[in-house]
């Protein structure tokens, strides 16, 4: 964890996740598919030795830098297009090794560390709950409540930003479990619960049925959900919903695939 994170809720369940054998980490707040500030995992030291091998007579190339060449490896900057905040460091150096295994210098230094390719299943989580950093890219009129990890701001927020403890009218982390754990209860809402519903990958763009539009069909009936979305990279999303169907696209409709 970077020095300016607070803890604003309860981060057992990415440890206890973490310990099944998954990297967890979460997008940054400036555009960055990586954050450096927060990630957990379980202690493997083939793969600090396949971070040593990695490092050896490597040069960060940012001239060539783009999204599938240059940068760490020859790997790209991918899912950015171009150079981001903390690319030439340790941010676009643990993207690099942990999330880019078809890399061949990648592959390479994971196979010299007598570590097998899926040992580690690299993930990513919601930033605005488990690595918060601005309202950039978190839904709308966004529930401060919910978050577990707060990172930035770090000074007396502005806007719609949700700040630190010290800055939200006394405010303490049992309180807003409080408030989680009744959010959650039957009754609270018309015996509404929230739930947070994984959309996933929308691929097969060659082939000839497929949808622009990806639905998911849920159990009971969905009274309200948040208008927009996006994913770790930044892609953004309209959601939009019918009884007990969700459905997501891209604002664009030529971006039908992701």
């Amino acid at each position: 964890f970077d020095m300016d994170i607070e803890f604003q809720g309860d981060f057992a369940p990415v440890l206890r996740c973490a310990a099944t054998g998954k990297f967890i980490s979460a997008s940054g707040g400036v555009g960055e598919p990586f954050n450096v500030g927060m990630f957990a995992l379980k202690p493997d030291p083939r793969l600090l030795k396949a971070a040593e091998l990695f490092s050896v007579n490597l040069t960060f190339d940012r001239e060539r830098g783009s999204r599938n060449i240059g940068a760490w490896g020859d790997c790209g900057y991918a899912p950015a297009d171009g150079h981001f905040i903390g690319a030439d460091c340790g941010q676009g150096f643990f993207h690099t090794l942990l999330y880019k295994r078809s890399c061949k210098r990648v592959r390479q230094a994971w196979e010299a560390a007598a570590l097998p390719l899926d040992a580690i299943d690299a993930v990513q989580i919601d930033r605005c709950i488990w690595n918060y950093q601005t309202d950039s890219n978190c839904p709308q009129n966004y529930d401060c409540d919910i978050i577990r990890v707060h990172h930035k701001p770090d000074k007396k927020p502005g806007g719609s930003d949700c700040g630190k403890l010290q800055f939200r009218r006394g405010t303490t982390e049992k309180q807003m479990s409080d408030r989680r754990r009744r959010r959650s209860e039957p009754g609270e809402r018309g015996d509404c619960e929230t739930q947070c519903v994984m959309v996933g990958e929308n691929c097969g763009c060659s082939d000839p049925d497929h949808k622009a539009v990806k639905q998911i069909t849920l159990d009971g009936i969905i009274k309200h959900c948040d208008p927009t979305s996006s994913n770790p990279s930044g892609d953004q999303f309209v959601i939009e919903f019918e009884g007990n169907v969700l459905s997501a696209r891209r604002p664009n409709p030529a971006d039908n695939c992701w």
